[in-house]
């Protein structure tokens, strides 16, 4: 063999060393597993017609919904939840918003409320901050008429704002959607357990809760909503993988964007396959905890988890967004249930009282008579807590201790004992306590 061959034979072999080098990392790299199967978070998207879809009005009254602005904006916030009432200036909201309270009215009595499907940008389109302000003034309503001895008419309307903020929660929406639909929903329910219910019948209180224990399932509505987010999350895998969307207005990192090294960057790092796999396992774990009490829940991290931060370097661009709604999302909706619970059970009361003339010595005794079930406390899912002797119904909380819940003056003293006394006039939320604890106050 001449010179001349072995020094090209000795080029070749370090070539090709060196492209080894260089294919196996980038192979390593790019490859991807095989596409999941997802076919159990496919969502079903029923043909509603417009006129039966509760969707249609709220979209009709979103432009015309009035809100306050200045000091009045201010003054509306507490009067919400009862505080600062102004009749004239309630007066005034409730008038001003009487066309647009009148087509929610009609979309909580529609038999269905459905959404679009939509990519998760979609949900830009939907003006859930007026809707939201729209079951407020729907509270601010029923409180008015409460003042002005329309109690019955006022359990009426606080009804309808649950039933429309239920409605939006299991109407196949995003995440943000559901959070919105919660948020009006909670407001409905202080509402209901604030008013002034002298002159109602009995039975009319006892159907008021009958009414809340059959509202549909919270929790179904959430497993809908994983699913759609899914779907939503998945699409915009394929348009940042196919180049429809780029990678730093997802992650929101603009500032110095740069094309070649975005396009780089999922060429190298984003392997979709691998991301929409871990985004199906996170939102099956979601689903799981969506139907089950806190206590039996699991992996409940959220998006300022290290473990979760970490997914984005491996191909996860957006499962964090998912895990997000594995922690912080079931909490919300773990709250709802239990003030529903809540609810049920010191409507069940009032009426047992109106009749009765005395309160029960346990819940067992609204049943069935005022309440098809004792209401179940979701986070440990046994019945919620009632004591007559302290008069509180209450729930076991994050902690799943049952503490024998607390009166207004026992809180009181736990807050002073936490660092942080209360002023005479301040009220804080009963969700700040070991025990959320509501006062019977009739």
């Amino acid at each position: 063999m001449t010179r001349r061959r072995k020094v090209l034979i000795v080029a070749l072999a370090v070539f090709g060393a060196v492209m080894a080098l260089v294919a196996v990392p980038l192979v390593w790299l790019t490859w991807d597993e095989s596409s999941p199967d997802t076919s159990d978070l496919a969502v079903q998207w029923p043909d509603v017609p417009e006129a039966d879809n509760g969707l249609t009005y709220l979209l009709e009254a979103q432009s015309k919904v009035a809100v306050p602005v200045g000091k009045d904006r201010d003054r509306f916030d507490h009067m919400v939840v009862g505080r600062d009432w102004d009749d004239a200036l309630a007066g005034q909201l409730v008038e001003s918003n009487a066309e647009a309270l009148a087509l929610m009215d009609r979309a909580a009595a529609c038999p269905r409320f459905q959404f679009p499907e939509t990519g998760i940008f979609g949900r830009l389109d939907w003006h859930l901050t007026d809707w939201m302000w729209l079951m407020r003034v729907g509270c601010i309503r029923a409180r008015l008429s409460s003042h002005e001895g329309r109690s019955e008419q006022a359990l009426d309307e606080a009804m309808r704002v649950v039933r429309v903020g239920r409605a939006i929660q299991c109407g196949r929406g995003v995440q943000i959607v559901c959070l919105a639909g919660q948020v009006g929903e909670l407001f409905g329910l202080q509402t209901l357990r604030d008013l002034n219910t002298d002159g109602i019948p009995p039975d009319r209180l006892a159907a008021a809760a009958c009414q809340l224990a059959s509202l549909p399932d919270p929790g179904e509505g959430m497993v809908e909503t994983c699913k759609v987010e899914y779907g939503a999350m998945s699409r915009l895998v394929d348009d940042v993988v196919e180049d429809r969307t780029d990678l730093a207005s997802v992650s929101g990192r603009l500032h110095g964007y740069d094309r070649l090294k975005d396009r780089l960057t999922v060429y190298l790092f984003i392997r979709p396959n691998a991301t929409k796999r871990l985004m199906a396992e996170s939102v099956r774990t979601t689903i799981d905890n969506a139907r089950c009490p806190l206590a039996q829940a699991t992996d409940l991290r959220d998006f300022e988890d290290p473990s979760v931060k970490s997914l984005w370097n491996c191909g996860g661009i957006t499962v964090s967004k998912i895990l997000n709604a594995g922690g912080r999302f079931i909490k919300n909706k773990v709250e709802v249930k239990t003030s529903v619970a809540i609810t049920e059970a010191l409507l069940a009361l009032r009426a047992y009282k109106t009749k009765t003339g005395r309160l029960p010595q346990s819940l067992d005794e609204l049943v069935p008579a005022y309440l098809p079930s004792v209401p179940l406390d979701d986070f440990d899912g046994k019945p919620i807590r009632y004591s007559a002797a302290k008069k509180i119904v209450y729930s076991v909380g994050e902690d799943f201790k049952d503490d024998g819940g607390m009166t207004r003056e026992e809180a009181r003293a736990w807050f002073e004992e936490q660092g942080h006394p209360l002023e005479d006039d301040e009220e804080t939320s009963p969700w700040e306590l070991p025990d959320p604890s509501y006062p019977i106050e009739f």
